[in-house]
């Protein structure tokens, strides 16, 4: 099967994105401050993945001026269409790891989020590099503060090393609310 290729929306005449999540540069010539003009080969892009969120990712250059693009929001434009306010661009059973247009949509952000539970990329919980607890430790405040009389929440946040609040957050389901009791 051939490689389907269109143009980088916003970016026209410039780049290229395919069917396979790949993107290209593709000829032309710039103004350089040394040379009057400069002639540049297009070429394949290295696609590079973003560090917090580990899409891959490619950086475009208009007019002197290079920006990093997640390679799925270019995919998902080109060959979806626009993407509607207020929906992202979610990936289906493929992960993140596949932006051919087949296995991307639009969709909420909820939905998006049932996504990453789905493929198991969530980054809640432990695997939250900012969490301070652990999973045994959320259900050990639980225990611990279920009917228990006051000032046991400080109590409890001195042995785990933790702020108060932080204890009072999990008590009251604002943090790690998914977690079942």
């Amino acid at each position: 099967m051939q490689e389907v290729w269109l143009p980088v929306v916003g970016y026209e005449g410039l780049y290229e994105v395919s069917d396979q999540g790949r993107v290209r540069s593709l000829d032309r010539t710039v103004a350089h401050p040394l040379w009057k003009t400069l002639r540049l080969r297009g070429r394949l892009l290295k696609l590079w993945r973003r560090g917090a969120d580990d899409y891959f990712a490619v950086n475009l250059f208009k007019e002197g001026v290079g920006k990093p693009v997640r390679v799925h929001i270019l995919v998902a434009t080109a060959f979806i269409g626009p993407r509607p306010d207020g929906m992202d661009v979610c990936h289906g059973e493929g992960g993140k790891r596949d932006n051919r247009p087949e296995n991307l949509r639009y969709g909420t952000r909820k939905e998006n989020s049932a996504d990453k539970m789905r493929d198991g990329t969530h980054n809640r919980g432990e695997r939250n590099s900012m969490s301070k607890l652990t999973e045994d430790q959320v259900v050990y405040i639980r225990c611990q503060l279920e009917n228990a009389p006051r000032g046991r929440a400080a109590q409890v946040a001195r042995e785990l090393g933790v702020n108060k609040e932080t204890v009072r957050a999990v008590k009251e389901g604002r943090n790690w609310a998914w977690l079942e009791p």
